[in-house]
């Protein structure tokens, strides 16, 4: 049926199934302490806000809902949209809007009911609401998108979020970070702005008494270039061993190293990156020489309190270890007995010879915001074995908290660091920091953080509301209750339950604090004798650089794959900059959609041109990414220089050809 309301003369109307809300509109002034203690923020362009809200099923078709709004001085809010989201995707349902009255007071306390048949279907339903003027627009509320803020979720029937007494004393901390990327472009950000920057304002990772990060890349010198992913256009992420400073200035102490991007340099860069994170003492988990040892527990102590830690991927089976092959602790996800058969064992071993047990998974798929069934499954299948909290990444997205027989399950972090200019949830992740002491876990938080280009920050206003609204949401759907206040979304856990006491304390491996510093000779295949006849091409200058060589591989793309560029160049005087090489492979005529592209420092990142000795022939060999949707037609691959983030001069075309 339709419903409609009247602003200011101007007629709104709605298709809906719900009944009309039972509205109360109380405006108080003074009202602060009437405010619930869990609150957060969300502020409107007109200086208006929504100081606190939620909701809760008190019914299979009936939901109560309340929220606190505040005018701004100016403000000629009206009303508000009112829209529920199914959480599995499908089509959101139009509400009734709810009129705000005249403005009588500095603060409002809205409350109404929701009743329909939808809300006994097997799904929850995120309750948003938009601010409206009196003709009836939208009043902005970036960085929300469409302007829609959620007030609550009425789960889905029969989910139930539990609630637990919070519990103060003092504790260890143990913080986590989700996905961190070191190599790509962030080896040039942090080359020209320090190791200290990408993470230095994240204060809380080197406060922690642990802190912890999945390592979303190889560190080494060497390896392999291209290797085989099962993808048509793989991403390839390697960090010079310098980067471990990062982690070192961060307060990192242990480091989840299986994922989808351990082997992309192959088994040889793997074993090196064991050296590089020893060396600067930080402990790797996850991945080794053969699967035993990939899968084998590290521990470490503070205070008093052993620590072990269990590291395993989902994701990639191609990088997994084998009884006499170097790679990753993999398992598979969809099937719990078989990864339970792996992973059983060093979690038993890791109680037998620590106090409490943190298993890290890498086991989302991409851009997803809820954990999947079979995610679910493992989860639950790794805390009954005995660990005391689940550290999950991969999704690249925050995602919600489940409690499983009182213990957390984090199904994913987001991206703590990464080279990219990332928007939406990819640029709004979470800090979790865990109270924890010999019994094990007894709170979670999380601390919202934005993420920009190759360094994190705190989040602050609307966008840290956004965090925090959604991490609340999506860990209601999961049966979680969280509290926010002062910014931080707070997790209240059960008294842990009783274990068995610690059988024998393992080895504790002595890692000890120390810088490590860049290459002072080219790593090999870098530096070589002679151009390949069939590369040679008439020099092409860009000041004191010299382009000497160049071809294609292959020659003429046929299909949406990656295509790799050989160049070899020249120094003819030292230089104390480091350039970049940028590549972009053009329609013609141009269309910016179909444009192939990639920006990288030579030697696929390894030997900036400050390190290049003059004379030398520096040979570079990088993959040109197709985008998602490689239109067929003529091409030309044009390349040149990039100082200090500004173009050197004109580019110069160096083929074109046919793409099929």
């Amino acid at each position: 049926m339709s419903r409609f309301v009247i602003f200011a003369g101007y007629v709104l109307a709605f298709l809906s199934g719900c009944s009309s809300p039972a509205v109360e509109v109380q405006w108080v002034s003074g009202g602060e302490a009437l405010l619930p203690v869990s609150r957060v923020s969300v502020s409107f362009r007109d200086g208006s806000e929504l100081v606190a809200s939620s909701v809760t099923r008190v019914g299979e078709r009936k939901a109560l809902a309340e929220f606190w709004f505040s005018p701004g001085v100016r403000s000629q809010a009206a009303g508000f949209a009112l829209k529920l989201f199914p959480t599995d995707g499908a089509k959101a349902i139009d509400l009734e809007p709810l009129s705000l009255g005249p403005l009588t007071g500095a603060l409002a306390r809205v409350t109404f009911e929701i009743e329909d048949s939808v809300l006994a279907k097997r799904r929850g339903h995120w309750v948003s609401i938009r601010l409206l003027t009196p003709e009836g627009e939208s009043i902005k509320a970036p960085p929300f998108p469409g302007h829609w803020v959620s007030i609550g979720v009425i789960e889905a029937p029969g989910v139930t979020p539990s609630t637990f007494e919070p519990d103060i004393k003092q504790r260890l901390s143990l913080v986590f970070g989700g996905d961190t990327n070191l190599g790509r472009r962030q080896n040039g950000i942090t080359g020209a702005k320090g190791s200290k920057d990408a993470l230095g304002q994240l204060s809380g990772l080197f406060d922690a008494d642990l802190a912890f990060v999945n390592l979303e890349c190889v560190l080494a010198d060497g390896g392999d270039l291209a290797v085989p992913k099962s993808e048509p256009v793989p991403f390839y992420f390697r960090g010079r061993r310098e980067q471990v400073q990062v982690l070192v200035d961060a307060g990192i102490d242990v480091v989840g190293t299986a994922n989808n991007h351990a082997g992309d340099y192959g088994a040889d860069a793997l074993v090196e990156q064991a050296g590089i994170l020893n060396a600067a003492g930080v402990l790797g988990v996850g991945t080794g020489e053969n699967l035993a040892q990939a899968c084998s527990p590290v521990f470490i102590e503070r205070k008093g309190v052993r620590v072990g830690f269990v590291s395993a991927d989902t994701t990639l089976g191609i990088f997994g270890a084998g009884a006499s092959k170097p790679g990753t602790c993999h398992v598979s996800k969809g099937d719990v007995a078989a990864a339970m058969a792996v992973l059983g064992p060093a979690i038993t071993q890791a109680k037998a010879e620590a106090d409490v047990v943190f298993v890290a998974m890498h086991w989302g798929k991409n851009r997803k915001s809820r954990p999947s069934k079979a995610t679910r499954r493992l989860g639950a299948a790794l805390i009954r074995a005995g660990a005391d909290a689940i550290l999950g990444s991969s999704a690249h997205q925050l995602q919600g908290v489940e409690i499983v027989d009182g213990r957390p399950i984090l199904y994913d972090a987001g991206n703590l660091l990464f080279d990219s200019h990332a928007n939406g949830e990819m640029a709004r992740s979470g800090v979790f920091r865990l109270d924890f002491d010999h019994a094990g876990v007894h709170r979670v938080e999380m601390s919202p953080i934005d993420l920009d280009y190759g360094f994190s920050r705190p989040a602050q206003g609307n966008s840290a509301a956004r965090s925090l609204v959604r991490f609340r949401d999506l860990s209601k759907e999961l049966g979680t209750a969280v509290h926010i206040s002062n910014g931080v979304a707070r997790v209240d856990l059960p008294a842990p339950p009783a274990r068995e006491p610690m059988v024998v304390a393992g080895e504790l491996l002595d890692l000890k604090r120390a810088s490590v510093g860049p290459l002072e000779e080219a790593p090999p295949g870098c530096v070589v004798d002679a151009v390949p006849p069939d590369a040679v091409i008439e020099p092409i200058s860009w000041g004191p650089m010299k382009l000497i060589g160049f071809r294609m591989r292959p020659a003429l793309p046929m299909e949406r794959r990656t295509v790799w560029v050989e160049t070899w160049w020249t120094l003819a005087e030292s230089i104390q900059d480091d350039l970049w090489i940028y590549q972009r492979m053009k329609s013609l005529p141009h269309r910016p959609a179909s444009m192939w592209w990639a920006d990288h420092e030579h030697c696929d990142w390894a030997w900036p041109t400050s390190r290049w000795t003059m004379g030398q022939i520096i040979k570079d060999e990088y993959g040109v990414r197709p985008p998602k949707s490689a239109e067929a037609g003529r091409y030309e691959l044009v390349m040149g220089l990039i100082r200090n983030e500004q173009r050197i001069g004109a580019p110069v075309r160096l083929t074109a050809f046919q793409y099929q």
